[in-house]
């Protein structure tokens, strides 16, 4: 099997258009899953930017489509539909000749037997065929080696052959997620855990990526055992467990020192702006340069990674985001990505400018009067 099977199957599920761990979810994720996702789309599909559009000419043609659909299957798009996720075995060969151990589920309320008679009426493309396994009608989609079924009125489940079978013959592992995942993946709007099995980290931990890596982050990226990212609203979570707590402990002071240049960086660079606008000749000048710009953007980042928290227990290292509560009510979840690329954005300012300092310092002790004798 192709190395990135997995990683196609989860960038498809996150582009499908995600209630509660109670509802059935156990019953679609396997034991002990090697990497488990969940999302809620309805606040995507029912954002308020998006709706926004849909009026005029655009809102009678999509009345007319949606209005047939749901009166033939029962489902309304921004309705019946509220998360979607997706499971990979632990046990999966990444070397088989087909892709084995990986679902994707969507939850909602679904009309199973209108849904599934508008199927078997459709004359379907070559290579999708409907077959019955037990109390399933099963689609086939041979090409891709996946199978979807309606499973009942709240899942609809996209899974290799093996998983569909187990499904279908009531035989998956049900998964047993330990109190702290159990409690994140019920409550949150976005979830992702996985365990970086000896395949997944052959695949992520190239020698290539290594090679990429900070010097003082080696240790923790070899040493890393399990990742775990958690939205609710507007407060984020990133966990990571190693395999030793000297590890967490050595990515504790590595988070640290990276954190203190990143903000020596922000400051020189908001001086930089501000010396620009203060010897601008004109009030037209200042309105006409990026300065201003400049200046209010590296603001919002450096508040933005003021709010950037971490915290060691053991072999646990956990980076936590929360917002102040005028945050909360000024922006809806829906802002959530906006500010994950405002993260990601002061990221790439800090890490290149911490790799930089450290070179220039390493560089001023070797020119030092003590070490060139030393090289002499």
């Amino acid at each position: 099997m192709k190395k990135y099977y997995i990683a196609i199957a989860l960038l498809a599920a996150l582009f499908i258009t995600s209630s509660a761990y109670g509802a059935g979810y156990p019953d679609f994720i396997a034991g002990d899953p090697a990497i488990l996702f969940k999302m809620d789309i309805g606040p995507l599909a029912n954002n308020k930017a998006v709706m926004s559009l849909y009026r005029g000419e655009i809102k009678k043609s999509l009345d007319v489509l949606f209005g047939e659909f749901e009166k033939k299957t029962g489902l309304s798009f921004t309705r019946d539909i509220s998360q979607i996720g997706a499971f990979v075995q632990s046990g999966i060969d990444f070397n088989a000749a087909a892709p084995n151990g990986i679902c994707i589920f969507i939850s909602g309320k679904f009309d199973r037997e209108k849904l599934i008679t508008e199927f078997e009426k459709t004359a379907l493309p070559d290579g999708i065929t409907i077959e019955k396994n037990g109390d399933l009608k099963i689609l086939d989609f041979k090409k891709a080696d996946l199978k979807c079924a309606i499973v009942n009125e709240n899942f609809i489940v996209f899974a290799t052959r093996d998983i569909m079978e187990k499904i279908a013959a009531a035989k998956l592992e049900k998964s047993d997620l330990s109190a702290e995942l159990k409690d994140k993946f019920e409550t949150c709007g976005f979830f992702f855990h996985a365990r970086l099995i000896d395949g997944l980290k052959n695949i992520l931990f190239t020698e290539k990526f290594m090679s990429s890596v900070p010097y003082d982050l080696k240790d923790a990226v070899s040493g890393l055992k399990e990742l775990t990212l958690s939205v609710k609203a507007l407060d984020f979570n990133l966990n990571f467990k190693f395999g030793e707590a000297k590890t967490a402990q050595n990515f504790q002071k590595t988070f640290d020192a990276l954190m203190g240049m990143a903000n020596l960086s922000l400051d020189t660079k908001m001086r930089e702006a501000e010396d620009k606008i203060k010897n601008s000749g004109s009030v037209f000048e200042i309105i006409g340069s990026d300065a201003v710009n400049m200046k209010t953007g590296l603001a919002f980042i450096k508040e933005l990674a003021g709010l950037v928290k971490l915290k060691t227990d053991g072999t646990s290292a956990d980076i936590g985001v929360k917002f102040p509560e005028e945050f909360s009510k000024a922006f809806s979840p829906e802002m959530a990505p906006i500010l994950v690329a405002a993260g990601a954005i002061a990221a790439a300012v800090a890490i290149p400018n911490f790799q930089k300092a450290r070179q220039r310092a390493k560089d001023k002790k070797f020119e030092s009067p003590g070490n060139h004798d030393e090289k002499k």
